[in-house]
């Protein structure tokens, strides 16, 4: 079968700019056009110990040179020592051509991208070569830049969203570094991000801590988050620095029921939408009007079913949910019929997340909303997206660190009409979102286990080199305002940042010195107040739960079902009991 044009062309293109090349026992490595070095992807455990490799060169070579010995292809080179930045000069010689630079190792995946990327998907070739795997083919793509303002003209460190695909141009599904096999994936730059991991450890922290969707159930395999992984990148053969590589957030995803289509109609079921901007409607205060025959709606950008396939689309499941938001006027009603409209807590462990991270760009913009089957129920769940800007990050670096996005900046809950009422003091929420918190903090919300997850990743792509590498490529750029790039630093700030806002969230948001099981509130969760619930529980004239002040009810209802009951004195006897010490993750 004849090959489509753009292939045969995308082979032209990518033989012009392909650099010389060598493998390192059977290992790709890559070359950057602007430093003259190679780059190899090893397991960690390499670090640290001599490597050993044996060397095939490509055919205009004929001789490879590793500081002062010479080695042709199938001879074995040992490289002593191997370290994080530590580097071997190279002089490659062949049929009267010679060429010279450095070599280097990294434990960090690394991936290859040829093509002429702009605003529009075009043809390209994608190489993925994972720490000390043979193989890593060139695939066949389609590739653009994507993002919002960090897609902008004259922005550098682009992000990029890559569609793989056959010799056809039919999509082609794969498989990378243990994440799902698909054809749609992700490459973030963390283009503001000053520690340029931020996106990857917040992701990390919700799929760990979030309430598993209303459909679990059904679909145990469904996620609110994209799974990924830290790589380097080069375009063009010109290295590129660090990027989140990582999952699509799509129906696939989330496991949303298909839409059905037989000859006469077409039954939407699951659906999903991004929303894109802050705006009344995506606070969900004043919605305006919607077009069944627009893919937008007020900043809301549908998602799934594809507007180019399922035409018109159907926004009714999203404009009743918000509809009904924005008109419900009292705590009782909200309290009566919120479950009806939204997966309570997945949103409830949302706003915990939210305020931890203080993640100023995505309270009402950068998530997704989606509904599983339409058919069967209308509820809504949310998922996360687009994370840079948490943990002391701001939209721009320009001043870098400013003050709305310090520790102590107060949490925006109001600015989102359906959070505003689950933070009100007055619903049966208000208790509920206390107890998550409370058990949160003392396992995935410890200040030391927030802060091992940053300092994993960075440290990891520091004892790579992968850091030095990022820092002497972007350091500078108008991207970050020209500021210095340093990862050590900015992780020295993530941890300071970390241990106040804790302290600022324990002190004025949530009601630390107020213990879920404290009954008699003597501040020591104890047989007492085993005795005193007990005394609750069986008294005839105990008060009814919606009696309860929000803090009485966050302390006596112990199992946070909204009643008091024995079943509130069994939860209370586990946490008495209960004296395994926590790990961090």
């Amino acid at each position: 079968m004849k090959k489509p044009l753009f292939v045969i062309l995308l082979a032209w293109f990518t033989a012009l700019t392909a650099a010389a090349q060598f493998t390192l026992n059977g290992l790709v490595v890559a070359h950057d056009s602007r430093t003259g070095t190679f780059l190899c992807s090893v397991p960690d455990t390499v670090f640290g110990h001599d490597y050993g490799a044996r060397i095939t060169l490509d055919k205009e070579w004929e001789e490879l040179r590793i500081g002062n010995h010479a080695f042709v292809a199938g001879d074995s080179a040992t490289f002593d020592s191997v370290a994080g930045g530590k580097t071997w000069p190279v002089l490659l010689t062949g049929d009267g051509k010679t060429w010279q630079g450095t070599i280097t190792f990294t434990s960090q995946p690394i991936v290859m991208m040829t093509g002429n990327f702009g605003y529009d998907y075009t043809p390209g070739t994608v190489r993925v070569v994972e720490p000390g795997r043979v193989g890593g083919e060139s695939l066949s793509a389609r590739v653009k830049w994507r993002g919002g303002t960090t897609n902008s003209a004259g922005k550098h460190k682009r992000n990029y969203h890559i569609k793989f695909i056959d010799d056809l141009g039919d999509k082609q599904d794969h498989s990378f570094l243990g994440l799902r096999e698909d054809n749609s994936w992700i490459m973030d730059a963390g283009q503001v991000d000053m520690g340029r991991v931020r996106n990857r450890v917040a992701t990390d922290l919700w799929l760990d801590m979030a309430s598993k969707p209303y459909y679990h159930d059904k679909e145990p395999g469904a996620l609110t988050g994209v799974r990924g992984t830290m790589v380097e990148v080069f375009v063009n053969g010109a290295y590129n620095g660090i990027y989140n590589f990582s999952e699509a957030m799509d129906r696939k995803q989330l496991k949303l029921k298909k839409y059905k289509q037989d000859q006469d109609s077409i039954t939407l079921r699951g659906q999903l939408w991004k929303v894109k901007s802050w705006t009344r409607t995506a606070s969900m205060y004043v919605p305006e009007n919607y077009d069944n025959d627009s893919d937008t709606w007020d900043g809301i950008e549908v998602k799934y079913p594809d507007f180019e396939e399922i035409q018109p689309t159907d926004w009714t499941t999203l404009h009743r949910a918000t509809q009904w938001m924005a008109t419900v006027r009292s705590t009782a009603d909200f309290d009566d019929q919120a479950h009806e409209y939204f997966d309570m807590p997945v949103i409830i462990d949302y706003i915990i997340f939210h305020n931890v991270l203080n993640a100023i760009d995505n309270l009402c913009k950068n998530i997704y909303w989606f509904c599983y089957d339409r058919t069967k129920s209308e509820v809504l769940s949310l998922a996360v997206w687009d994370l840079d800007t948490t943990v002391g990050q701001n939209w721009t670096d320009n001043p870098l660190h400013p003050a709305n996005v310090g520790p102590t900046n107060p949490t925006l809950n109001g600015e989102h009409r359906l959070h505003s009422f689950i933070t009100d003091p007055q619903s049966k929420y208000y208790p509920l979102w206390q107890q998550r918190y409370h058990e949160l903090r003392n396992t995935l919300l410890r200040p030391d286990s927030l802060k091992a997850r940053y300092a994993r990743c960075i440290q990891a792509l520091i004892a790579s080199g992968a850091a030095r590498r990022e820092e002497q490529r972007w350091s500078g750029d108008t991207d970050v305002a020209r500021h210095e790039i340093n990862l050590a630093s900015e992780l020295e700030y993530i941890e300071q940042w970390i241990d106040r806002r804790m302290e600022y969230l324990d002190t004025n948001t949530y009601n630390t010195n107020t213990t879920v099981g404290d009954v008699n509130a003597d501040g020591e969760i104890s047989v007492a107040d085993l005795t005193v619930l007990a005394d609750l529980i069986m008294s005839e004239t105990q008060p009814a739960a919606s009696a309860w002040s929000p803090l009485e009810r966050f302390r006596i209802d112990v199992n946070g079902d909204g009643e008091i009951s024995v079943a509130d004195l069994t939860a209370l006897v586990s946490i008495i009991m209960n004296t395994t010490p926590v790990e961090t993750p």
